[in-house]
């Protein structure tokens, strides 16, 4: 919820140097703060809204992670401003699932291995 606060003050008091969203352009030699991740971004076939994941437990439910971004080396090369953006939209989504990744580690999940082969057999 802090990001909402922020967002609604940052037209007036926010340089443009501080947050950065994944479908933007990086300046280059700006160290952003902030990374906000509200609205849909995507690479190629990847696409990534968190609205979409309103009623998935993904805090709760042992190993549950967003689909993997797609390798850079997918991302869109023709110039170098859409290399940066798909660049950023791919670190945005794979830092989304390492913080999973930890909280999960975290609450003591047990053994990804063990959880991904008793799920195949409860489908």
């Amino acid at each position: 919820m802090y990001g909402y606060s922020f967002a609604e003050v940052a037209p007036c008091y926010i340089q443009q140097d501080i947050i950065i969203y994944p479908w933007y352009v990086p300046e280059p030699g700006v160290n952003y703060r902030v990374f906000h991740y509200g609205l849909e971004f995507s690479v190629g076939n990847w696409s990534f809204d968190k609205a979409k994941w309103r009623i998935t437990d993904m805090v709760n439910r042992c190993w549950a992670k967003f689909p993997d971004p797609p390798d850079p080396s997918e991302a869109d090369q023709t110039n170098v401003d859409t290399l940066q953006r798909d660049l950023l939209s791919i670190e945005c989504g794979k830092t989304l699932n390492e913080a999973l990744v930890l909280h999960h580690e975290s609450r003591g999940c047990g053994d990804p291995e063990w959880v991904v082969i008793h799920n195949r057999h409860h489908i």
